[in-house]
């Protein structure tokens, strides 16, 4: 095995220096104990948190100073230089904590073909505490029956997005991620059934991330603005949030269907196609009771969508929505899909 360590954290840091200190304490303390590799990719040019990166730096700690200004193209930036077996991503606002060793080596998990190591994740609020926890394993032998516990288990959080993955999958999705359309923060969710699908994931009590949700917690009325402004920061107007379920269709399918999956193409491209049509059953249901939210152009194309179409039918329905929705997102979900699945929009092989 080449790589040098069990574990990677990668930490895409943009915050300022008060506000992070002690995450970057708590990933410096957590690779000195547990022998593991820290890569820093920091664009937030702040003076005083890049002296203080510099004062632990070492081997096993690599601080990169970022022009990127993308958080996108921040996080490949740092996982693109991990070296680990697994790599975990850590937000600069997060803590990391090692309770105990692993009771199996990850080398091992490693060549049992395991994708992921999820530690225990603490969701945290600054109001309330913790609140929740995050503990379950994904350890079905099927991609679609992972995509599936996931989307029962997780309750509404998408935190397993900080576990430790396979590297190399890892990398090449975040790869991959680079050219999404928008690179909009609400793709997250996609991107997490692109790694569910892919292997198992395993429960590891010997590891703590906490986890401040401060910007996700709140009223509901909150948390509409806060999914709305993922839409805005992107490029898009406020109404991108109407369209939530089919974005979501389009990159899960697109993550899940990349030609680069481990699964096997018959298995992966059934669980893509499921989570298409789920996920265009939610949007339809959404659309139901959501009507006078939409134009009556994007009326006559949704009403065109229907369980009973070809899933080739379907998606051409859903790229045509987007399209009127903001012309320019039809040629780069064109783009996107061609990368992804080395094939012309809406064929899989």
């Amino acid at each position: 095995m080449k790589n040098k360590y069990e574990l990677s954290i990668c930490i895409p840091s943009n915050g300022k220096f008060e506000e992070s200190r002690d995450s970057i304490n708590s990933a410096i303390n957590f690779c000195k104990l547990t022998s593991s590799e820290l890569t820093i990719s920091d664009n937030s040019n702040d003076t005083k948190k890049n002296y203080h990166w510099k004062k632990f730096q070492n081997k096993n700690i690599k601080l990169l100073k970022s022009n990127k200004k993308n958080s996108t193209e921040n996080w490949y930036n740092s996982i693109k230089n991990a070296s680990g077996i697994y790599t975990g991503i850590l937000s600069d606002d997060d803590i990391i904590i090692n309770i105990s060793n692993p009771e199996t080596e990850y080398k091992n998990i490693y060549n049992h073909n395991i994708l992921g190591i999820k530690p225990i994740i603490k969701l945290w609020n600054e109001n309330v505490g913790h609140y929740a926890t995050n503990i379950f394993n994904l350890d079905e032998d099927n991609s679609f029956e992972r995509v599936k516990s996931y989307t029962k288990l997780c309750n509404g959080n998408n935190t397993t997005l900080y576990s430790f993955f396979n590297t190399d999958i890892l990398k090449e999705i975040m790869e991959l991620a680079l050219f999404h359309p928008t690179r909009g923060g609400y793709s997250d969710w996609a991107f997490v059934l692109g790694l569910v699908s892919s292997g198992k994931i395993l429960h590891d009590s010997s590891k703590v991330l906490i986890y401040k949700n401060n910007n996700w917690f709140g009223s509901e009325d909150f948390i509409k603005r806060q999914k709305i402004s993922l839409y805005e920061k992107c490029g898009l107007s406020e109404r991108g949030i109407l369209f939530d379920l089919l974005f979501r269709a389009l990159d899960a399918f697109i993550y899940v269907v990349r030609k680069s999956s481990p699964v096997s193409r018959k298995e992966i491209i059934r669980t893509g196609k499921l989570i298409f049509n789920n996920l265009i059953l939610s949007f339809l249901g959404f659309f139901e009771n959501n009507k006078k939210e939409f134009t009556d152009n994007e009326k006559k194309l949704i009403s065109k969508l229907n369980s009973s179409n070809s899933f080739e039918k379907n998606i051409d329905i859903a790229l045509d929505i987007l399209e009127i929705f903001d012309s320019d997102l039809k040629n780069k979900y064109l783009k996107f899909y061609d990368i992804a699945l080395e094939n012309d929009w809406g064929i899989v092989t």
